[in-house]
């Protein structure tokens, strides 16, 4: 993919987020948000989303399941936690939880995101 054709892509997804009404996003579970918005995002930007020698999902951690782990030539670079547009990423929880994932499994990066944080 081109920057040109990435840059349009991106700004379609935007477009996408925005046109959502303040109901559809409080209806919004993180299935959806993770398949609709933040696995489009990390293909936008150059991973194979499809491949499980880049991207894993539901990968066990710490007692629990990180939502992707994304990886270079076999080694973890970061972990990415979803959740539903509605949640409050300012929650301390949501980033013990990233953070405790990556940490337990020596993963150098985690995200939190909703998409729109």
């Amino acid at each position: 993919m081109t920057k040109t054709q990435a840059k349009r892509e991106f700004e379609q997804l935007i477009k996408k987020f925005e046109a959502l009404s303040d109901h559809e996003r409080s209806d919004y579970n993180e299935a959806n948000t993770r398949k609709d918005f933040i696995l489009p995002l990390f293909r936008i930007l150059g991973w194979n989303v499809y491949s499980k020698d880049e991207v894993n999902e539901e990968e066990k951690a710490s007692g629990g399941r990180v939502d992707y782990s994304f990886s270079i030539n076999g080694l973890k670079k970061f972990y990415v936690e979803a959740k539903a547009i509605k949640v409050d990423l300012d929650e301390k929880q949501w980033a013990e939880q990233a953070i405790d994932y990556a940490w337990h499994k020596s993963v150098p990066w985690a995200i939190l995101s909703d998409f729109e944080g």
